[in-house]
């Protein structure tokens, strides 16, 4: 038998603008393999819902790579043990996969490849698959030239798929295994959505053909950020979509909503400079197509597309981060109970009754079962779970990541870390991200359509009681069904003595000399140049200032 080019697919399930898949098709016959890891799936950030979403990706990979002539093939174990079992089977002439930005399980994993490889003579390229740059901290003291590297990255065209594959015979494809064959809970999600790179493109093609008038208005609200949002996380997230060619696509989109338009339009940078966007505006259901609007909601979009790598590449440049805060000093913050909880719940109490959804306050509560319902919430929502999790229950967020990681289907880990631990105030931003969960419901949930779906104990509630259900009167409670501390939970906490205290005990932490150094070399390490408040670009500081929420 030839030796064949295998081509590992991990996080990138596609075959559109795949660059190891391309290179290894111009040498010889390709093996295209996934890896189904128990080692991966035992971890505490992997969820049901994961596999769910990578099981159907995968099966339309399969058909995808079939009907170029060879289909995926599917193992399952541990990687080096497996590539050695298919080297028997199929000599390899050359391993392809693109560079992956995880945790140190997979880059302990990666490691132990790039050596199996190495000792049996077996060249293996590793790709880069975005705007993540390997190695980049090693050769450059800040991020200055980072954004150059990531537009050059972002220019087109994107792959081609191989117009076909050799076959390589007589190797069976391997079966897709259920959640039950690899000890994974089932997936109990009331919402799923689709994997694919089908299902992505098209979410792709809706979104820019029209679907994001709007989107900078509507994509906080938890009502209507489901449809203002592209909700192309999680095909990012898994690969069923490449990050390159969406924003090639989202550049031509706008060019062509430009030319097609009356007059001449803004270009994007001058549009989004000029009326940067209101992330901290009421949601609203307007979402009317403008001319003037729609190249600045494609702006905003495409500034997350750049804002996704480099959280991405904080996770690149500095892997401590998975268990330690950006701010190292931040992790002694919380090891430090605040009075206002001597003698109250514990902090395994705080964080079931926040998982469980149990809080007593009802945006709170609704967010949590949304999340465990459907695996996404838009990113304000996020924000304020997390948020209140961190300053109001006072939990570090280590208590709390990996549970959010199994359930949000985007879980994208580079992404993931950066935006808990920003929204817990361990990060070297100035900006204390304190959110207030009456306020918020009343300004995104103001009719209380959210609460009322996802929290069904304050279904019948009158509105006027519905933000703060523990001023229902007693006897109205038991008119509608619902006595608060007995039906609903009294709140665990007073927001405004624990947003207090959680204030407080910041602001005297990071006057601490130890923590005003750590937190001057983060910034200069990590911070996006674009973000310099010392650059004399007014228009550059307010389109950072706007991009500092991914979710």
């Amino acid at each position: 038998m030839e030796a064949v080019q295998v081509v590992w697919f991990k996080r990138d399930l596609r075959v559109e603008d795949h660059a190891p898949l391309v290179a290894a098709a111009r040498r010889g016959p390709v093996l295209p393999l996934y890896i189904v890891e128990p080692g991966l799936m035992r971890r505490p950030d992997y969820g049901p819902a994961h596999w769910t979403f990578v099981r159907e990706s995968l099966r339309e990979l399969r058909a995808s790579l079939a009907a170029l002539g060879q289909p995926l093939l599917v193992r399952v174990g541990e990687a080096t043990k497996t590539l050695a079992a298919l080297h028997d089977a199929a000599p390899f002439a050359a391993l392809w996969a693109h560079e992956e930005t995880g945790l140190a399980w997979s880059f302990a994993r990666d490691r132990a490849v790039r050596a199996w490889a190495r000792e049996r003579g077996i060249p293996f390229t590793e790709l880069p698959q975005h705007g993540v740059v390997r190695g980049y901290a090693a050769r450059h003291p800040t991020r200055t030239a980072w954004p150059a590297r990531w537009e050059a990255r972002m220019r087109g065209p994107a792959l081609a798929p191989p117009v076909a594959l050799r076959p390589v015979p007589g190797l069976a494809p391997g079966s897709l295994p259920t959640h039950q064959q690899l000890g994974l809970p089932p997936d109990d999600r009331a919402e799923r959505q689709a994997g694919g790179a089908a299902a992505g493109l098209a979410l792709r093609d809706a979104f820019l053909g029209g679907g994001a008038a709007g989107y900078r208005r509507s994509m906080s609200g938890p009502n209507t950020a489901p449809d203002a949002c592209s909700r192309l996380s999680p095909h990012l997230a898994w690969g069923t979509v490449s990050l390159r060619a969406l924003v090639l696509a989202t550049r031509k989109s706008s060019v062509v909503t430009r030319q097609s338009s009356e007059g001449t339009l803004p270009l994007l940078d001058d549009a989004f400079a000029a009326q940067p966007p209101q992330l901290n505006a009421p949601a609203t259901d307007d979402r009317r197509l403008t001319t003037d609007d729609f190249p600045r909601d494609l702006a905003a979009f495409e500034s997350r597309l750049h804002w996704h790598c480099h959280f991405m590449q904080k996770l690149e440049d500095a892997g401590r981060i998975e268990r330690e805060s950006l701010v190292a000093p931040f992790d002694e913050l919380r090891a430090v109970e605040l009075d206002l909880w001597r003698g109250g719940p514990d902090r395994a109490e705080r964080l079931a009754a926040w998982r469980a959804g149990r809080t007593g306050y009802p945006l709170i509560d609704a967010c949590a079962r949304a999340l465990r319902g459907t695996g996404w919430l838009p990113f304000r929502m996020r924000a304020l779970l997390v948020s209140f999790a961190a300053h109001d229950l006072w939990l570090p967020w280590q208590d709390f990541s990996d549970g959010l990681a199994r359930l949000w289907l985007d879980y994208e880990p580079g992404i993931h870390l950066c935006q808990v631990q920003m929204r817990s105030g361990v990060t070297a931003g100035d900006a204390l991200r304190l959110y207030n969960p009456t306020k918020g419901a009343t300004d995104h949930d103001p009719a209380g359509r959210f609460i009322r779906r996802w929290v069904p104990e304050l279904r019948r509630v009158p509105l006027p009681y519905l933000h703060q259900p523990w001023t229902l009167p007693p006897e109205e409670g038991a008119s509608v069904g619902c006595l608060i501390g007995r039906d609903y939970p009294l709140p665990i906490v007073e927001h405004e003595a624990a947003s207090r205290a959680a204030r407080e005990a910041i602001g005297l932490f990071r006057r601490r000399p130890d923590v005003i150094v750590a937190t001057r070399e983060a910034r200069e390490r990590h911070s996006d140049p674009r973000r310099d408040p010392a650059r004399p670009d007014a228009a550059a500081r307010r389109r950072a200032k706007g991009q500092l929420s991914l979710f």
